[in-house]
């Protein structure tokens, strides 16, 4: 069911952007956005809490994306990659980390636009990568024993696991324009993340392990949008055109 609905996503992407081939009027954007993701990793994060040696997983981090907007009448499309990184506990003893690197693709519809206004609905696919890092606390442990005793050198080590996620994702955004620049607009959205598969957890980015936890990712987001609009040249009309060659001739 779910890959069918990934499916429906990507065919729906690509016959809507093929329509917009057609369409003459385009407006074409750069944009950055600020804002935080709330996800458990379920599975992964039974397993550790058993541990004290370990920091408990943070459950919200902060993302920072950049990407692309191209809007063709009520249509939107728009491409992105994120990053996103947070910390629990201490990060000069004991504290855990986690890394995200992610790509999307979303088609959204503009349900309202006026007076600045702009409402819109969106759906998409994406990918991410994240690091769960479990740093123990070394305090106690000396200097020197690091350098004379190997055993010492490699528990000190943190244990990193890596899982990649291929979700679905829908939401909405809220964007205003501004009034001395219409080319520029900030806006929200909000919206919410599920992956289609559940996925294990890996060491050394891509080695499996027996028994290792398996987890999805479920995540709600929110982001601050800053959108600005490219500018660009202006298309000859065709009567402009033939007024040009005859004046050459």
């Amino acid at each position: 069911m779910k890959f069918s609905l990934a499916f429906i996503i990507l065919i729906t992407c690509i016959q809507l952007q093929a329509q917009s081939k057609h369409i003459s009027k385009k407006s074409h954007y750069i944009y950055h956005s600020h804002g935080i993701s709330f996800q458990k990793y379920t599975n992964l994060k039974a397993r550790i809490t058993s541990n004290p040696k370990y920091e408990h997983i943070p459950t919200s981090m902060g993302t920072l994306q950049l990407g692309f907007i191209t809007v063709a009448n009520k249509l939107s499309f728009t491409t992105g990659a994120t990053v996103g990184n947070s910390l629990s506990g201490n990060k000069k003893t004991r504290s855990t980390a986690c890394k995200m690197l992610g790509a999307s693709i979303d088609v959204g519809y503009n349900l309202y636009a006026k007076d600045r206004l702009a409402i819109t609905p969106f759906i998409g696919l994406e990918v991410e990568n994240h690091t769960v890092q479990f740093n123990k606390d070394n305090s106690t442990i000396a200097f020197d024993s690091i350098l004379s005793n190997t055993n010492i050198a490699q528990s000190v080590m943190p244990v990193i696991f890596y899982n990649t996620f291929f979700n679905y994702r829908t939401g909405i955004t809220l964007s205003y324009k501004s009034i001395q620049n219409k080319r520029s607009s900030v806006g929200l959205q909000v919206g919410y993340s599920g992956s289609f598969a559940v996925t294990d957890w890996k060491i050394n980015t891509t080695q499996t392990l027996a028994t290792s936890p398996k987890d999805g990712l479920y995540k709600a987001f929110a982001n601050v949008i800053f959108r600005y609009q490219f500018f660009s040249k202006k298309k000859q009309s065709p009567a402009n055109t033939a007024g040009l060659g005859m004046a050459i001739n």
